[in-house]
């Protein structure tokens, strides 16, 4: 998933997104990340940036998730009308969610579908609020007045989704101890709806949430797909940043890169997150300087190397 997407030009993933209506804002940070942006610098806070809008830009590229992203886009278009449930699991990092959302927010997934909502559920949150999140995203035209009783938003269900194709994309849910009260509320209208869900469950309890429909994996990067994200990550969309980084270097370009690709590779394990971070990291630094960095992330005993790159980021900044 390689270059940086636009918080303005982007659809708001926590609002409906009717055909009709037009983009909002993305705001998916809440205010203390402000506060840790501040603390760990402008070179990570864009690392990570980067990774949470790379799905919005027209001309990105699904980096080594090219098989996952048909599938998911398949089954959001294909197969009979009936209601389908589909869970997308990984650990945390591994690209569930930007992989979900440049499905959801693309142009063929817009057309198709009469209404769309994207939820972020936050932990120790309650069902019954999980449903009334839904339907504020899903039934704007509806009365507000009452609508926080569970039945009253059952209902309102039925009188607005009766006639319309609906996507919901539930991203965060920890547990399916009463998801079938929240799917039983949202109506089986014979449209080809889809509910999506992402969480960091393991496959076996993700299927709950529909059995008939294996839980869609994401797994970490192969080698190849690895090197390339990094690559495109350090450099940049349009390789802005390569002269910099190199230098009078600049003719051993290619064989300082392959050997830093073997450090990233052992360091981040293919996991996404984990290699835009340390990208971001390393495109401020010059390719002499980058031994030392990546010597120090290997020489760690961290085995969340995502926290070890945050915490060398941190090191970093000036006093």
């Amino acid at each position: 998933m390689c270059g940086a997407g636009s918080a303005e030009t982007s659809i708001d993933r926590f609002g409906v997104s009717p055909l009709a209506e037009t983009a909002k804002p993305f705001q998916p940070f809440p205010r203390p990340v402000a506060m840790v942006a501040a603390i760990l610098g402008v070179a990570l806070l864009a690392g990570l940036l980067d990774f949470f809008y790379s799905c919005r830009d027209e001309g990105t590229e699904v980096v080594g998730f090219e098989a996952e992203h048909g599938a998911l886009k398949k089954h959001l278009l294909e197969g009979d009308t009936s209601r389908s449930v589909i869970s997308v699991v990984g650990e945390s990092g591994i690209g569930k969610s930007t992989l979900a959302w440049e499905v959801y927010d693309s142009s063929i997934i817009r057309k198709e579908f009469d209404v769309r909502a994207w939820i972020n559920v936050p932990p120790q949150i309650r069902d019954d609020d999980i449903l009334y999140f839904i339907y504020k995203r899903l039934c704007p035209e509806t009365d507000d007045h009452n609508s926080s009783v569970t039945e009253e938003v059952h209902d309102a269900f039925l009188r607005y989704l009766v006639d319309k194709r609906y996507l919901v994309m539930v991203d965060g849910l920890v547990n399916f101890t009463n998801w079938n009260s929240i799917l039983q509320s949202l109506p089986k209208n014979k449209k080809g709806s889809r509910i999506m869900i992402i969480t960091r469950l393991e496959d076996k309890e993700a299927a709950y949430a529909n059995p008939k429909v294996r839980p869609l994996k994401i797994s970490n990067l192969k080698r190849e797909d690895s090197k390339r994200m990094f690559q495109c990550r350090v450099f940049g969309v349009d390789n802005q940043f390569h002269e910099k980084i190199f230098g009078r270097r600049i003719s051993q370009s290619e064989q300082l890169m392959d050997r830093a690709c073997e450090d990233m590779l052992q360091i981040t394990h293919g996991l996404p997150l984990a290699i835009v971070v340390l990208a971001g990291l390393l495109r401020t630094k010059s390719i002499s300087e980058w031994d030392k960095v990546l010597k120090k992330l290997k020489s760690s005993d961290e085995p969340k190397q995502v926290k070890r790159i945050l915490a060398l980021s941190f090191d970093d900044l000036p006093s």
